[in-house]
């Protein structure tokens, strides 16, 4: 099972807790699960240029951060746990 399906399971449960009123069923953890998941989906970081010791200067497409380091070194944003895809 992938991440993307994983989510989408999550979040049906989420509607279907809706639907059938259940007022107990803590739906907020079901969020947080979705929330922890889509931070495993690379996305593309933002190229800011290369730093005058040759370390690749990147900002996090997720929480705006900016970092210093070689090329997909960093697979991670240091800030917010975001995963990251380089560009070509």
């Amino acid at each position: 099972m992938t991440i993307e399906e994983i989510i989408k399971h999550q979040e049906q449960l989420i509607e279907f807790i809706k639907i059938m009123n259940i007022p107990k069923y803590p739906t907020e953890e079901n969020e947080m699960i979705i929330a922890a998941l889509e931070k495993q989906i690379p996305k593309e970081a933002t190229t800011q240029g290369i730093s005058q010791d040759g370390c690749w200067i990147i900002k996090c497409p997720e929480c705006d951060t900016v970092m210093e380091g070689k090329r997909n070194i960093a697979n991670y944003c240091c800030q917010c746990g975001q995963a990251l895809k380089w560009g070509d």
